[in-house]
This record gives structure tokens, sequence and C-alpha cells, in this order.
């Protein structure tokens, strides 16, 4: 099963026509899952090749259809990462 937040389900489920940017964690080779996300009309905007990660960004409807794949491992809210309280 997809990890994914309760808090990010939730407002897909809320919010299924907003855009959301997201970094989502695959199995397999990672060219295949762009191209099979780019033929769904999703859009790929950068390759994680050390941790097999994409940066996508897509309605959330079609994040929670995502959410199915059996290759996908973990869907993650893409946000600016803060150290220390900054």
């Amino acid at each position: 099963m997809t990890k994914i937040a309760a808090d990010l389900r939730q407002a897909l489920r809320t919010n299924p026509d907003d855009s959301y940017d997201l970094i989502i964690r695959v199995e397999g080779d990672l060219a295949e899952r762009t191209a099979d996300l780019r033929a769904a009309g999703i859009d790929v905007k950068r390759q994680f090749k050390l941790t097999n990660s994409l940066q996508i960004r897509c309605s959330g409807a079609e994040a929670l259809r995502l959410t199915r794949a059996g290759w996908l491992v973990r869907v993650d809210s893409n946000k600016p990462v803060r150290a220390f309280g900054r």
C-alpha cells in the first residue's frame, strides 16, 4: 500500500480539481515510470535518481488514482524544507 499522510490524502479528496506539486517515490525503472506518467497526462517536472523519486504536478483526482499503482511507494507534498525553525 502506498504511504501518504492522512492530511494530504484528505486534501486530495476534498479538492480533487486543484493542482498539487508532489514528490513520489517509485519502484522500477525511473525512465519507464516517467513515460507512463506523461502518457497519462501528468506533468513530470524532475527526476531524483538517488531516491528513485519524481517531482510531479497533477490534480488531486489524478494523485488519488496514482496511489492505486503497484509501483508507487510514497507520496509527499513538495514544499520547502525548513531547518532549525528557519
